[in-house]
């Protein structure tokens, strides 16, 4: 009997088409054929089965089928969940459901590759107490879970979907978004209420994060932490892989990771700079991801490398409410320039060739989103681009273009129709249709009601002024003509059915009218019949006064309009494709740091960035750029050995003794601050090193502060490879109310710490040419130590540690690089002489916690004469801003001379480095790392007037005057622009209070700063 009526139904269905053939395709035909046959399904039915095959014609609509196209009048013909066809003409067969779309268009529905929909305020962890061991077969850290899968804890809620397919989605991508490595996402049909149907495509993606999220684990504990924690696990993945099937461990999560090779991965990013970061990890493990953007990815264009794939967010920021001058002070300059920006950010990265799609997430309302979308078109990524970033490009991404992205015969009929283009302010989504079916339809509207209607009952005149016009309710009024005599009217609307009810203005209301009647000739007559207070049947009608009518506003077409300067700080900073690196400064008092000594009236030659020569009266040729010193004073670049500042997200890895395999490298800031502050200092290189909250810390960064660049350009290539190790309080967390429980808690047991690390590296070292070798970053570092491949740098105190540690160094063969404070270092001189370690100190710090007690202002002064390379570090970024007043205290406590005060922090911690042989003094063949004081460098009374590096001029106090012009002005332009915004509830300004990091410096949630 089914297989009958089956064949019948194909058989009608036919018959209609072949009388129609000069309209409809045969390709039509061979859909229709195919989707009847197997429009089959495996869910029981309770009740009849009720299978009508019904073709629905939506027709005269504005098409935009995908890709850049369009078709006008064009006609979308749907049956059994999926598109028949688009023609430009009406081809819709007879039997079919006509829509009638005249002025309105059809959109492919939107595809969000990271929704929100049903996110909820994460959890942070709570419990500081012991984590217990996993209890299933995965990864020991519970932020690494990648074999689980999305999963809804509780169906969707019908208010927040029909919210996002108001908006114009219709496909969500939806992950666990909580911890590191994340698991795999599925695709969803929104507005589908079957879930065998609403699936689109399971495991479609994997994805990733720095935040652990929920895990209670105190591993990670910060960004570099995190990063490692990636990159060893994925290093464990390779390793269990070889092990092949005689493994003996089993692990769930490294086996998900080895099935799960080729597939689509996303990585969203806690800052715009951790771009940077996901990129060297696909590069080291030959993976390719597309990162979830947090909107600054505008700032970093020219780095990031062309073919890169972002999502960004559409969440631009509000404009602050900057009426108060006060309270707008404490708006900076970046934000307000982020407030300018953000929308251009798009537009900026596909100019870069950077794959763009564009995301919902995080805003609240569809009507917030549409604004946001209008926005976006607005600023010059235009209505194709937009379009295609919110469907074709991540129908690609997920491996679901075959079925969704665009309009096409065979593909699902998930689609929007709108009253217009959606780069319209008055767009909206008037129905949206997911697998052709109508999921959601939009509450009329009747804003084309608002205006003034000249109404006619029984002969009389009157005029009803129609004020607001929803869903919700129709607000008017209405007087007589042309005495204006005032009454009270109530008009109630369904669809384009009309009542009106009209009452007397008396203190008790006479109700004189009951009128009911249509809406018809686009919304300009209305007209029917009604009863009269005296119970008399009336006829009425009432016709739109067109001479009333407000004009509709105008809106500036759409298109590309001058993107601003993008990071105003970095702006300001010298271009250095404007300047050269061949220069010569002349007529200077030339503190080379050097044998030489101090040169009066001495020239510097410069070439491309390298010092050519020095000395009085040196020829060079007459088209240089010559720079009068006018008897000023210039030394070499600054350098500190000892500095936390432009680290980002934690500088402690604390949750292990041994956090070896970390990198300060990879959490370098290039936007702090405090690089432009301290190369205004005349600091132009810095040991960036992690904290002292562990034994063992991680590998330090040497970075070159060029203000204006990036992290990579920053970092010195092929410098030595340095890590931090620590001594005293704050390894065994002395001043902590809870210390923890993690080992070591005392001094013997930091000996002890060392001592296993080390017996554990040899034997690491010695495993390192077996087949079943599984690489461990930590031992990897340890190693690298042991070889003589990488310095120590390590942070003391007390003589017995010092002591302790030279010890433990000698007796495993390798040697300690460099005691950083060392404020007992006076104490133990000669052994640290014997040693070969360097002393990186303070000047005059003592007593500030216990352990410093016996602390010195003499020491840096006693160290140098005992011959220990000596330097003074500043480990605080105020300090680093004067670090040659600093090194000056040595005249004063000790009684240095100038030339080895000058030493102190040049030249000695250029030793320390090992990069003596390039910068440290004014010698041939060095890097052109100079400042340019406004007097005797050691005074209180001079600053630094230019600070190049590399030849290049980093720092010029003579244009701070016009810079802070400049910044002045554009403030100015920026407050004035948020003041006549007209978006509601701005942005109340905030105090906020600037962080800086410091060896102790330990982040609870590191993924929120």
């Amino acid at each position: 009997m089914i297989n009958n009526d089956v064949n019948l139904i194909e058989s009608m269905f036919l018959r209609l088409f072949l009388t129609r053939m000069n309209r409809i395709t045969l390709f039509l035909i061979a859909a229709l054929y195919s989707m009847v046959v197997h429009a089959q399904e495996t869910f029981p039915v309770n009740g009849v089965h009720d299978e009508r095959h019904v073709v629905h014609a939506f027709t005269n609509a504005q098409v935009f089928v995908g890709n850049g196209e369009s078709m006008e009048n064009a006609t979308v013909l749907v049956q059994n969940g999926r598109i028949l066809g688009i023609s430009s003409s009406d081809t819709a067969p007879a039997g079919s459901v006509k829509h009638d779309c005249t002025g309105k268009t059809i959109y492919p529905s939107f595809i969000d590759l990271s929704c929100g929909i049903e996110v909820k305020k994460s959890e942070k962890p709570k419990s500081k107490k012991p984590i217990k061991p996993q209890t299933k077969a995965g990864n020991w850290n519970p932020a690494i879970h990648p074999e689980t899968a999305h999963r809804f804890k509780e169906p969707l809620k019908k208010k927040a979907e029909e919210s996002w397919m108001s908006s114009g989605f219709g496909i969500v991508n939806l992950h666990e978004r909580d911890g590191i490595m994340r698991g795999a996402s599925n695709v969803y049909l929104l507005g589908e209420p079957q879930p065998n149907l609403k699936l689109i495509k399971s495991e479609a993606a994997d994805h990733f994060s720095f935040s652990k999220g929920t895990s209670k684990n105190d591993y990670p504990s910060s960004l570099i932490g995190a990063i490692a924690l990636i990159r060893q696990t994925f290093y464990d993945a390779q390793w269990y892989e070889r092990q092949g099937v005689a493994k003996e461990e089993k692990n769930a999560s490294l086996q998900r990771l080895i099935d799960r090779k080729e597939t689509t991965n996303f990585f969203e990013l806690d800052n715009a700079l951790s771009y940077r970061n996901v990129i060297g990890i696909g590069a080291e493990f030959s993976m390719d991801f597309i990162m979830i953007g947090t909107g600054m990815e505008y700032k970093l264009a020219e780095e990031i490398p062309a073919g890169s794939r972002f999502v960004l967010p559409m969440n631009y920021p509000k404009a602050y409410d900057v009426t108060d001058p006060y309270s707008s002070r404490m708006v900076s300059l970046n934000e307000m320039k982020h407030w300018e920006l953000a929308p251009f950010n798009a537009a900026i990265l596909d100019s870069f060739e950077i794959g763009v799609a564009l995301s919902r997430d995080t805003i609240k309302s569809a009507k917030e989103f549409l604004m946001k979308l209008q926005k976006t078109v607005n600023v010059g990524f235009d209505h194709d681009q937009t379009l295609k970033a919110l469907t074709t490009t991540p129908a690609i991404w997920l491996g679901i273009d075959s079925e969704c992205g665009s309009l096409s015969a065979g593909k699902l009929a998930n689609f929007f129709v709108g009253n217009t283009t959606f780069d319209q302010p008055t767009f909206k989504v008037e129905s949206h249709w997911i697998r052709g079916k109508e999921a959601y339809k939009a509450n009329r509207e009747f804003a084309d009601m608002i205006g003034a209607y000249n109404l006619v009952i029984e002969k009389k005149d009157f005029v009803v002024q129609v004020k607001t016009a929803t869903a919700k309710g129709i607000k008017a009024t209405i007087e007589t003509e042309p005495k204006g005599q005032k009454m009270s009217v109530k008009i109630g609307r369904t669809n384009d059915l009309l009542t009106l009810n009209i009452f007397s203005n008396d203190s008790i209301p006479e109700l004189l009218y009951q009128l009911s009647g249509k809406v018809s000739f686009k919304e300009g007559m209305w007209d029917g019949r009604g009863i009269n207070g005296a119970g008399d049947w009336v006829d009425w009608a009432a016709i739109r006064d067109r001479n009333t009518e407000v004009t509709t506003r105008q809106v500036a077409e759409p298109g590309a309009k001058n993107i601003p300067e993008r990071t105003y700080a970095y702006d300001l900073a010298q271009d250095s494709a404007k300047q050269t690196t061949t220069f010569v400064i002349t007529n200077a008092v030339v503190w080379t740091a050097a044998d030489t000594g101090i040169l009066e009236r001495a020239d510097v030659y410069v070439v491309d960035g390298i010092i050519k020569s020095i000395g009085k009266d040196i020829l060079f040729p007459s088209e240089v750029k010559r720079i009068n010193a006018n008897g000023r004073h210039l030394t070499p670049g600054l350098i500190d050995e000892h500095s936390h500042i432009g680290i980002r997200g934690g500088v402690n890895e604390w949750a292990q003794s041994s956090s070896a395999e970390v990198r300060i490298a990879d959490a370098i800031d290039p936007w702090n601050i405090n690089v432009y502050r301290q190369l205004a200092g005349g600091v132009t290189t810095a040991q960036l090193l992690h904290g002292s909250a562990n034994p063992i810390g991680g590998q330090s960064a040497i970075v070159k502060l060029k203000w204006g660049r990036g992290a990579d350009e920053m970092l010195i290539k092929n410098a030595p490879k340095f890590i931090k190790f620590a001594l005293g309080e704050n390894v065994k967390r002395s001043n902590r109310r809870d210390p923890g429980s993690r080992f070591p808690l005392t001094r013997m047991g930091v000996e002890q710490s060392f001592l296993d690390a080390f017996v554990r590296a040899r034997e690491y070292d010695e495993q390192r040419q077996d087949k079943d070798f599984r690489k461990d970053l930590e031992l990897e570092a340890l190693v690298e130590i042991l070889n003589d491949e990488r310095n120590i740098t390590c942070h003391s105190y007390v003589q017995s540690e010092i002591l302790m540690l030279m010890n433990l160094a000698d007796s495993l063969g390798f040697r300690v690089n460099t005691f950083t404070h060392i404020l007992e270092g006076y104490k133990v001189s000669d052994e640290m002489l014997a040693h070969g370690v360097n002393a990186s100190t303070f000047s005059d710090w003592w007593a500030y916690k216990f352990e410093v007690n016996d602390a010195i202002p003499y020491n840096a002064a006693l160290l140098t004469k005992a011959g220990v390379n000596t330097g003074i570090n500043s480990d605080d970024a105020e300090m680093g801003r004067r670090l040659n007043q600093e090194a000056a205290k040595a005249m004063k406590y000790g009684g240095l001379s100038e030339e080895e005060a000058i030493k102190l922090v040049t030249i000695n911690p250029a030793k320390m480095l090992h990069l003596s042989d390039s910068i440290g003094s004014i010698e041939v063949g060095k890097s052109a790392d100079l400042v340019l004081w406004s007097g005797n460098p050691l005074s209180v009374y001079t600053h630094a007037e230019k600070t190049f590096i590399n030849g290049e001029l980093f720092f010029d106090h003579s244009d701070l005057d016009d810079q802070l012009l400049q910044m002045k002005n554009e403030r100015s332009r920026l407050i004035k622009e948020m003041i006549e915004d007209k978006e509601k509830n701005k942005t109340k300004p905030t105090m906020k209070k600037e962080k800086h990091m410091h060896c102790d410096t330990v982040l609870e949630n590191y993924w929120e700063q």
